[in-house]
């Protein structure tokens, strides 16, 4: 496969066939993508009991330090789908994973 775009080809379009032709730097994009809408839509409080939070294989695993966050969040699943769906396009989450 050539990833040599065309000149005149908008930028957004030559980084998505960048990614799609890289998966390692696809899979890494993606979890930086989904960190940083975790931090700007979820806040400073929520973000600073979050131990990690990835993607993979269209399921979102999020790691909380404190108990009653983590069951708050339990109960709050498809809204964070939704939020997801509504913030980055070309990821589908279909589970949502809280450890």
């Amino acid at each position: 496969m050539n990833i040599v775009p065309k000149r005149d080809a908008p930028i957004e379009k030559v980084l998505q066939d960048y990614l799609n032709a890289n998966k390692r730097i696809r899979k890494g994009y993606v979890n930086a993508l989904i960190k940083k809408v975790w931090k700007e839509k979820m806040g400073e409080t929520i973000s600073s009991y979050t131990r990690s939070i990835y993607y993979k294989e269209g399921k979102l695993y999020i790691s909380i330090s404190s108990s009653s966050l983590r069951m708050e969040l339990a109960y709050s699943k498809t809204k964070i789908i939704d939020l997801y769906k509504e913030e980055v396009s070309g990821i589908i989450i279909n589970e949502v994973i809280i450890r």
